[in-house]
């Protein structure tokens, strides 16, 4: 198949840009009729709502810094700002980075400038020449202003970004649809270049393997995938939460230790949040999907489960 093996040779050419490489990959989507590689390029061509569960891969830690401004003219510069000392709901800001918008972004922005500082957006800031930031809004430094040094003001503050971050993501990226594209090819190889000959279920179980799930997959199809990222719950709504979670595939026990886990965390939170019982019952979501036999990858199992729990805790 003609666009097929274009996919391949611009994937391994390392003068491509990434986004035009997408661009084909959606076009043998259509030409698939597959919705979940569609979704997958569609979005990072065009980036990530901030609703959307985002992939591992577009997740990151960093430092915070800022400039304090002190006595008799005197400053701090490149403080590093410690989590603790933030609320709860904002700590995120202190190391936290979730790269959403669309790839060409960080592809524009894979070799830092050295004339000044870059920020995620691109545009320019001259605290750190040759780094990218984050920088915290206004009214944040401002609550925070007189809570880090003694007799300092914090002036301005920033997530540093380090610089390994837009080029692994990109590397991901292409990596990623290489191995889907070779992988195709490989079950080409059996009927010739008659693409309709492959199974819908068996192209949906590449994606979900390939794009979505890396290794951890549950069973080696995924004829259900396309049914869970349609669903919504509404705040509250904890029957439809249980029904979401049992259309993921999530065993009927596995519900009932989440409706434990969220009475446990809501005795102790002082607002809404994705508490530690529900986290621990988030990463031991295999386990759940195991018991229920579900065709879906546990990765991608755990993304929809979150999305569910943001939604059903108000959070979304």
């Amino acid at each position: 198949m003609q666009l097929l093996d274009e996919i391949i040779e611009l994937a391994v050419d390392g003068n491509t840009q990434t986004t035009t490489l997408l661009r084909k990959c959606l076009l043998l989507a259509r030409r698939l009729k597959n919705a979940r590689l569609r979704e997958w390029v569609e979005k990072e061509l065009n980036g990530y709502e901030s609703s959307d569960e985002l992939p591992d891969y577009r997740r990151t830690t960093g430092v915070a810094k800022g400039l304090f401004l002190g006595p008799f003219n005197s400053s701090i510069s490149d403080q590093p700002l410690p989590a603790h000392v933030l609320r709860k709901e904002h700590r995120h800001w202190a190391s936290e980075i979730t790269l959403r918008q669309p790839i060409v972004a960080y592809e524009r922005n894979d070799q830092p400038k050295k004339d000044g500082e870059q920020t995620a957006n691109g545009s320019q800031d001259q605290r750190a020449p040759g780094k990218y930031v984050i920088p915290w809004p206004a009214g944040l430094v401002v609550m925070y202003q007189a809570k880090f040094i003694e007799d300092y003001a914090l002036n301005r503050a920033w997530l540093e970004i380090p610089t390994s971050t837009f080029p692994a993501l990109i590397d991901t990226v292409r990596n990623k649809v290489l191995m889907f594209a070779l992988d195709l090819k490989d079950d080409l190889g059996d009927v010739g270049d008659d693409i309709d000959a492959v199974s819908r279920e068996k192209i949906d179980s590449q994606v979900v393997y390939n794009i979505y799930g890396g290794t951890n997959i549950v069973a080696n199809s995924a004829q259900n995938f396309t049914q869970v990222g349609t669903v919504t719950v509404n705040e509250g709504d904890a029957e439809a939460l249980r029904s979401a979670l049992r259309k993921l595939g999530i065993s009927e026990s596995g519900v009932s230790e989440l409706k434990a886990a969220l009475a446990e965390d809501e005795s102790v939170a002082s607002a809404p949040s994705l508490g530690q019982r529900t986290k621990a019952w988030l990463t031991g979501i295999g386990s759940k999907v195991a018991e229920a036999g579900a065709n879906i990858a546990v990765d991608t199992a755990k993304a929809e489960a979150t999305k569910y729990l943001l939604q059903y805790l108000g959070l979304s």
